[in-house]
C-alpha cells in the first residue's frame, strides 16, 4: 500500500467562501446588507471568485510534498520509469463438462472489473495458449523403510485387472546412483583404460552393500556393465583407492534429466558419462563420504611410417609439399622467417597427448652443418601462435633433431597442447610449425677481398683494412696487396625423407 503525502491545506472553495464572509463583517461590520447571500449578487460573485483563486493556490501548495519527493529520489540516483504497456497475469480453466482441449488465440481481448466512473481496462493475450484437462496418468507408492518403489499405474488405469493392490509396499530398488561426465575424458573412439582415484573421508565398512559400474555405448540405449577392477571395498565406494576399467571404447553423449538442488527446477545435462547405481538396499546408518575423484584415462595407439596417421597436409610458407617423397621443409634456400607447417587433425586434436615426432633425413645428401641455426616450435590457441617449449608452460617439449641436422633419425617430443584449428593457405586442420627465427643453412654467392699471399680474408674496421689471420685481425703492411675472389653461393638445406607421428599416449586427468 502506498504512503499518501500530508496535505498541507485541507480548505476547499465552499470552506473559504464561508470564511471570507466571516472575515469581512469581522473588519468591516458596515458592509453586512451588501455581502448577505441573495441581495447583492456582484458582492457575492466577488466572494466566489477570490475563494476559487484561494482554493487553486491551495491546490499547488498540497503539491509541494509530492514535488520535493520527486527532487528527493533525482538527488539519490532515482529515476522515473518511462510508460509502459500494463501486463497482467491471466488464468483461463475449462469449462464445466468440457471435454476437449479450449485453445485461447493471441490478440484475445479480455476486460478487467468495471468501476463506477470509469471504463473497465481492456488487455490482450501475447500468445497462443491451449487450455488442457489434466488428468492422473502415473501412480506409484513410495516405500523408505525398505528402499523400494512400486508402479500401481496399471491398477488405476487399466480397467481389465480387478484384484486388489497393496500399497505402499514396494516392489523395486530405488535408484541410487553417482555419474561422472567428461565430454574429452571419456569420448574416446579408441579403447582405453579409465582409472579413478577415489578418497573418501573416512573408510568405513557396511553390510549388505553393492555397487555396480556402467556407461551408455554408441550401439545401445540401455546402460553398458563394465568390469571393474580394484579391492572390492574401494569399488563399492567404502574405501579409498584406485578403481580401473580395461579396453572401454564408445562412450556416448546420454542426456540426464532432473531437478536443479539450488533452484528446484527441471534441467537436463548432456556429456559422456560413466556412473556408479547401488544395488542394494541404502543403508539407514550411515553412508560413505566421497571427498574427491580423481579420473584418468590412457590411449596407446602404435602408428607405423605408412599408416594413414601421417601428417594430413604440409606447406613450406604458401607452398604445399608432396609428403610421398624427399622434400624440403625450408625451401632450397632456407632464409629467417621461412616456416615448415604440419598439420593432421588426428594427432594434433588430442588435448594432453603424448606426441613423438619421427623425423628422418634423406641419404645420399650432404647434411647441414651449422650451430647456430635457430628453430621455433609453435601451435595456433585461437587467437595466435604460442611457443611450444618456451617459458613456464612448456609442454615437456624436447627437440632432439639439432634443427633438422642430426644425421640420425631423431624425434621431436611434447605433450599435446589445446591446438584449435585454424585455416592455412585455405586449408583448416589442427596445425604446428616450425619456424627460422635465428642463424642460416648457408649463404648466398659473394664477392669477398683477400691477401695475394696467403689468401687472409680482408674486412675494414673502424676505417683501416685488416686481414683475419687465427681468428684475429691484423693490419695490412703498405707492401701487402689484395684481391676479390667470387664465393659461390653455399646451402645446405634440410632434406627430411619423412615426418612420422610415431606415437600417441593419451594421459589425461580430471578431478571432481
Amino acid at each position: 500500500m502506498s504512503i499518501k503525502p500530508p496535505r498541507i491545506d485541507n480548505r476547499d472553495q465552499q470552506i473559504l467562501v464561508e470564511r471570507v464572509r466571516k472575515l469581512v463583517l469581522q473588519y468591516c461590520p458596515e458592509l453586512e446588507n451588501i455581502i448577505s447571500p441573495g441581495p447583492n449578487d456582484l458582492a457575492d460573485t466577488t466572494i466566489q471568485i477570490f475563494s476559487r483563486m484561494m482554493e487553486i493556490i491551495i491546490q499547488r501548495l498540497n503539491r509541494v510534498p509530492d514535488k520535493n519527493f520527486l527532487s528527493f529520489l533525482d538527488l539519490v540516483g532515482i529515476r522515473l520509469s518511462p510508460p509502459r504497456v500494463a501486463r497482467a497475469p491471466l488464468t483461463f480453466t475449462m469449462a464445466t463438462g468440457a471435454s476437449q482441449y479450449g485453445f485461447v488465440p493471441a490478440g484475445a481481448q479480455v476486460a478487467g472489473t468495471q468501476a463506477k466512473d470509469q471504463k473497465a481496462v481492456v488487455f490482450e493475450t501475447e500468445k497462443d495458449l491451449t487450455v488442457i484437462l489434466p488428468k492422473l496418468i502415473k501412480v506409484a507408492s513410495l516405500n523408505p523403510e525398505d528402499d523400494r518403489w512400486t508402479n500401481h499405474s496399471q491398477v488405476f488405469f487399466d480397467n481389465a485387472r480387478k484384484d486388489a493392490e497393496i500399497l505402499f509396499k514396494g516392489k523395486n530398488l530405488v535408484p541410487h546412483c553417482i555419474y561422472l561426465g567428461h565430454k574429452e575424458l571419456f569420448s574416446f573412439k579408441e579403447e582405453a583404460t579409465i582409472t579413478l582415484n577415489v578418497t573418501l573421508k573416512k573408510d568405513i565398512a557396511i553390510e549388505n552393500w553393492e555397487v555396480e559400474w556402467y556407461c551408455y555405448t554408441d550401439d545401445s540405449s540401455d546402460p553398458t556393465l563394465l568390469t571393474a577392477s580394484g579391492d572390492v571395498d574401494v569399488v563399492n565406494l567404502l574405501k579409498s583407492g584406485q578403481i580401473s576399467f580395461q579396453n572401454i571404447s564408445g562412450i556416448s553423449e546420454k542426456a540426464l534429466t532432473g531437478f536443479e538442488k539450488k533452484t528446484g527446477l527441471q534441467k537436463s545435462w548432456t556429456n559422456n558419462w560413466i556412473f556408479a547405481e547401488l544395488s542394494k538396499p541404502i543403508s539407514k546408518d550411515r553412508l560413505p563420504e566421497i571427498d574427491t575423484i580423481k579420473a584418468k584415462a590412457i590411449v596407446e595407439i602404435g602408428i607405423e611410417p605408412d599408416s594413414s596417421l601421417s601428417p594430413d597436409l604440409a606447406f613450406f610458407n604458401n607452398l604445399p609439399i608432396d609428403l610421398t617423397k624427399d622434400f624440403y621443409p625450408f625451401g632450397e634456400k632456407p632464409k629467417f622467417n621461412d616456416t615448415f607447417y604440419i598439420g593432421s587433425e588426428e594427432v594434433f586434436s588430442k588435448k594432453n597427448a603424448d606426441i613423438t615426432i619421427v623425423i628422418a633425413l634423406s641419404e645420399g645428401i650432404d647434411n647441414p652443418n651449422t650451430d647456430d641455426i635457430k628453430l621455433r616450435w609453435e601451435f595456433w590457441n585461437g587467437n595466435s601462435w604460442k611457443v611450444i617449449g618456451a617459458g613456464e608452460d612448456n609442454y615437456s617439449f624436447t627437440d632432439s633433431t639439432n634443427a633438422f641436422t642430426a644425421t640420425e633419425e631423431q624425434t621431436v617430443e611434447f605433450i599435446c597442447p589445446k591446438i584449435e584449428p585454424t585455416t592455412i593457405n585455405n586449408e583448416e586442420n589442427y596445425w604446428i610449425r616450425a619456424r627460422i627465427i635465428g642463424g642460416n643453412y648457408g649463404e648466398e654467392a659473394d664477392y669477398q677481398e683477400r691477401t695475394e699471399i696467403g689468401h687472409y680474408k680482408v674486412d675494414i674496421i673502424d676505417g683501416v683494412k685488416k686481414k683475419e689471420v687465427d681468428d684475429k685481425y691484423v693490419e695490412l703492411t703498405a707492401e701487402e696487396k689484395t684481391e676479390w675472389i667470387y664465393i659461390p653461393a653455399l646451402h645446405l638445406s634440410a632434406v627430411l625423407k619423412c615426418i612420422i607421428p610415431l606415437l600417441l599416449l593419451r594421459n589425461t586427468s580430471r578431478q571432481f
